[in-house]
């Protein structure tokens, strides 16, 4: 379980060394917000948000299925891992409809949260 979480849970942690790292140059120093640094650590933040929160994913071949099914009781965890050899054309299918979309906003409405509580925006 904690194994898992490392992966999302670091994205996270880098995503949010980046918004510090933003906001110490933006509030302290008065970096420009156009400045090429902050465009740059502004792609790192969304990165790292977008992977933490697609690795949460529920489908086996991700990190998240590992914490599903440590929740799950143990009848329903067999079933869920018999979906494993099937998890690849799940994700395939899942990022050919909506899944790309989704995550990205999902990870845009995180980084917007995160750095209006920083007060970068």
């Amino acid at each position: 379980m904690l194994v898992a979480l490392a992966g999302p849970m670091s994205n996270f942690f880098l995503a949010i060394v980046f918004t510090l790292i933003i906001s110490f140059l933006k509030n302290i120093i008065g970096v420009n917000i156009h400045n090429v640094f902050i465009i740059f650590f502004n792609v790192i933040v969304n990165i790292n948000l977008a992977l933490g929160v697609f690795n949460l994913v529920p489908v086996p071949p991700l990190d998240g299925s590992r914490i599903v099914a440590w929740i799950l009781p143990l009848k329903l965890k067999e079933y869920y891992y018999k979906l494993e050899p099937y998890g690849v054309f799940i994700l395939m299918l899942l990022m050919f409809t909506v899944g790309f979309s989704k995550i990205f906003r999902l990870a845009d409405m995180l980084q917007f949260y995160l750095y209006t509580y920083l007060g970068i925006m």
